[in-house]
């Protein structure tokens, strides 16, 4: 290991020592407490900053509604709106006669 992780680590695998941590591996159980604990500060940091969102803009009484102010362009010019014409089928191919 890192030397320089190895002073952080050297404390706390000392204190999980103390609490029942067989020796072989109190490295490594300081290993995983110290991931675990950086783990719950980044998740802790996400959920503040989801909850310093600022809120959506407030709906006025016709939004809530579902009602529609808009105006369709040829409703406004006076056009008569023309359906879209459908597709036609494209015709069924003829089987071939056998000999």
């Amino acid at each position: 290991m890192n030397q320089q992780l190895t002073e952080w680590l050297t404390p706390l695998a000392d204190w999980l020592a103390g609490l029942g941590v067989p020796e072989e591996q109190k490295m490594m159980a300081a290993l995983g407490l110290l991931f675990l604990g950086a783990t719950f500060v980044v998740l802790v940091l996400i959920v503040l900053l989801l909850r310093s969102r600022p809120a959506p803009p407030a709906k006025t009484p016709a939004e809530e509604k579902g009602v529609e102010e808009t105006v369709e362009p040829a409703a406004a010019a006076g056009d008569e709106a023309v359906p879209a014409a459908e597709p036609e089928p494209e015709p069924e191919p003829q089987p071939e006669p056998e000999p």
